[in-house]
């Protein structure tokens, strides 16, 4: 942005999505079963008639508790990372005195503690606590408190930077473990749909991190706006407190298996081949 201007800042982006998405349409499939069915020529499998997938959704997906508890958890986190990402730089500018240029390698800190945290977050949920992502999701979101508020405290631009990425470290594990975790406790033939359904409430979270943070800081400033952000963090974590124990309905080897899954397949694979 800098040497080109704003333009080039979302030009640049918009075309490496486009080679990305060209690139994912030519060798990108559903699944290895569905790869399979094309190479040898079957049929895909027929979709369940209406009402019988109507009713499948409302009690698999619509009733179900865990989903509900996932959306409301995923609400508090995505208007965290909304806020953060949306508001990074005039909170800096005006509450801590930051120009543009440091703001905007805040938000890249933040990226890169979310990369580095989802990688660990996904590790830890599989061989720490045996494909359970109730209790990683809780934890993340919990760390989001003390971070918030330690935030509208902190004074120097290196210890700012290090606690957006501890916020990346705490916000994005939940992001990626949620869409895993609410397709593993519901059917197969509906998991796109509970992803969807856990989804659209979390959109619901970021949208509020506009105009209603905005209210909130206009009558109360940017500590009030924190604040209000490190309770609703706590209260997600409290929502998620009871997937602590769930685990998956189904275990699918094929495409959503963990890595103990896979493990176990290819020993299994070489006890045969012996």
């Amino acid at each position: 942005m800098a040497q080109f201007g704003w333009r080039a800042a979302l030009f640049s982006p918009a075309m490496v999505c486009c080679c990305v998405a060209s690139l994912l349409a030519c060798s990108l499939y559903g699944s290895p079963t569905a790869l399979r069915e094309q190479e040898q020529g079957v049929s895909p499998k027929q979709l369940p008639q209406a009402g019988g997938l109507g009713r499948m959704l409302g009690e698999q997906v619509m009733q179900n508790p865990a989903l509900w508890l996932m959306g409301l958890n995923y609400f508090g986190v995505s208007m965290v990372r909304t806020c953060l990402s949306d508001w990074t730089s005039v909170f800096l500018l005006e509450a801590k005195g930051i120009p543009l240029t440091v703001s905007a390698r805040c938000l890249f800190f933040m990226e890169v503690g979310g990369f580095a945290g989802s990688l660990v977050a996904g590790a830890v949920s599989d061989r720490l606590y045996q494909g359970r992502r109730g209790p990683v999701v809780c934890i993340c979101t919990f760390l989001l408190v003390p971070t918030l508020l330690l935030l509208t405290v902190l004074k120097s631009t290196f210890s700012i930077q290090l606690a957006y990425c501890a916020l990346g470290c705490c916000a994005f594990p939940v992001h990626v473990l949620l869409g895993l975790f609410s397709r593993e406790v519901v059917p197969p033939g509906v998991s796109s749909s509970a992803g969807g359904f856990v989804k659209c409430i979390a959109q619901v979270g970021g949208a509020c991190a506009g105009y209603p943070l905005g209210l909130l800081q206009q009558n109360y400033g940017w500590n009030g706006v924190f604040t209000a952000l490190a309770l609703v963090s706590g209260l997600a974590a409290g929502v998620a407190a009871p997937l602590w124990n769930q685990t998956a309905q189904l275990r699918i080897t094929s495409r959503n298996g963990t890595v103990a899954d896979f493990q176990a397949m290819q020993k299994g694979m070489k006890h045969k081949s012996s």
